[in-house]
């Protein structure tokens, strides 16, 4: 069988151009050292963070797993010794390709193609890679030819050598511990946030996610000037593991013109795009795209400041992001988790309901639009949190009806309480036409009756 793949290999050679055959990986990367194939005692290990990184095992069956030429949606991390080296780093290409395994023994090996530097940076000067060194690695992957794993071509970058990180050219190291999936009712803490950006193309954005932390410290609280405000915030308020919040807007989705400012200890969930940001310096940052995210609530040591805080901590949160909808699809009925669900209709109205991006992510409900709701159970109260937008609060100019409990409307939230029905119709009930006329839905807690 060696003999045969040696073949092989000769003919691949034999056959392809100057440049190409480079790209071809070792003839010896075969299990054992005889004729007869010797199983691996190693195990894959990783999920492919930057906390647990694939070692080249589970980077070699992650990989695998791609069709011919596909590329991963994103970056992973992978971890190991460098046991080959076929180009080292030069100020002529700025990359390296190389392999890396478990030990300097290990038969499974993962083939590292034409990786950056630290910092995800071409190579102009540093360390060189020596076999021994030990490096993690963060980037794309792609399955080449259907029968090679390796990282693509410059989608990648060694993030750390025998411990030195990308930190000694800027951007400080992701440590701690990721947590949350970016849903309203889970958000991301500062540590995944970061991992998330990290893990996008250079100024890609992101989907709209929810982030929480603790505002760590301040670069510009909000002004009138222009409506935004820059900060970091972590999960202990200290600056470990801070992530970047760039010019977001203010509760309600709106430019900040008056209301309670920001400090230092403030508790905050930020809802908005985030970008790995790379500039002339060609230095990648993560943070919020600017005026691509705002401030869904604010905590003030204790006392809480608009935004949507729902009074049950057990509260269902209805987000219209979560169903993987994309812009300006028609509602018609959506199950919740739980089994509730929401029939959304046309009604005597011009326009059908439908789901925009615009705003962070709404459903936006036009005249005689309704929802008919059919709970698993009882429901005792809904708050909704509805869109602002050019300073006009969606909310059908308090034209919202409901055929069970008592609707109220107080700045950018409607509260439907004392309901006690689990099957209920909420309408919007508006009759003309305009921005002022809508009601538009950025969460929905459904609080159950006991």
């Amino acid at each position: 069988m060696k003999k045969i793949l040696y073949s092989i290999f000769a003919i691949a050679m034999a056959t392809c151009t100057f440049t190409s055959c480079e790209d071809v990986p070792e003839p010896y990367d075969i299990p054992g050292g005889s004729g007869e194939e010797t199983p691996s005692t190693e195990e894959p290990t990783g999920d492919g963070t930057l906390a647990n990184p694939f070692n080249a095992i589970a980077a070699n069956e992650y990989t695998s797993k791609l069709a011919s030429g596909e590329e991963s949606a994103t970056d992973i991390y992978i971890k190991g010794k460098v046991v080959s080296i076929k180009e080292n780093f030069t100020t002529q290409f700025g990359n390296a390709a190389f392999y890396i395994a478990d030990t300097e023994t290990s038969t499974n090996k993962f083939y590292i193609f034409r990786a950056l530097y630290l910092g995800n940076k071409k190579y102009t000067s540093g360390d060189l890679l020596k076999e021994g060194d030990e490096v993690v690695v963060c980037g794309k992957v792609t399955n080449y030819m259907g029968n090679t794993p390796e990282t693509v071509q410059n989608k990648a970058y060694i993030y750390s050598i025998n411990g030195k990180t990308s930190s000694e050219g800027g951007q400080p190291p992701i440590t701690g511990e990721a947590k949350g999936d970016g849903t309203l009712e889970n958000p991301f803490n500062s540590v995944a946030a970061n991992q998330l950006a990290m893990s996008l193309g250079d100024n890609e954005q992101s989907e709209v996610v929810y982030i929480k932390g603790k505002i760590s410290s301040i670069k510009e609280t909000f002004s009138t000037q222009f409506g935004n405000a820059t900060f970091n915030i972590s999960d202990d308020g200290t600056t470990n593991n801070q992530f970047y919040v760039f010019r977001t807007l203010y509760l309600g989705n709106v430019k900040y013109t008056e209301g309670e400012n920001i400090a230092v200890g403030d508790d905050v969930v930020v809802c908005g795009k985030l970008t790995k940001y790379v500039g002339t310096q060609g230095i990648p940052t993560p943070e919020t795209v600017p005026n691509e995210s705002y401030l869904y609530s604010l905590t003030k040591n204790g006392g809480s400041t608009g935004g949507g805080d729902i009074d049950d901590p057990n509260a269902f949160i209805v987000d219209p992001n979560s169903f993987g909808l994309t812009n300006q699809t028609l509602l018609t009925t959506l199950t919740l988790t739980d089994g509730t669900t929401l029939t959304f209709s046309k009604g005597d109205g011009a326009t059908a309901p439908a789901y925009y991006t615009g705003g962070g992510g709404t459903f936006r409900m036009y005249p005689q639009n309704s929802i008919d709701i059919n709970a698993v159970k009882p429901v005792k109260d809904i708050t909704v949190t509805v869109d602002v937008y050019n300073n006009i609060t969606c909310n059908a100019e308090e034209k919202v009806t409901c055929t069970s409990g008592n609707v109220s409307f107080k700045d950018n939230i409607v509260k439907i309480e004392s309901i006690g029905n689990n099957k209920f119709v909420i309408k919007n009930a508006h009759e003309g036409k305009g921005t002022a006329s809508q009601f538009r839905i950025k969460s929905m807690a459904i609080s159950y009756a006991e």
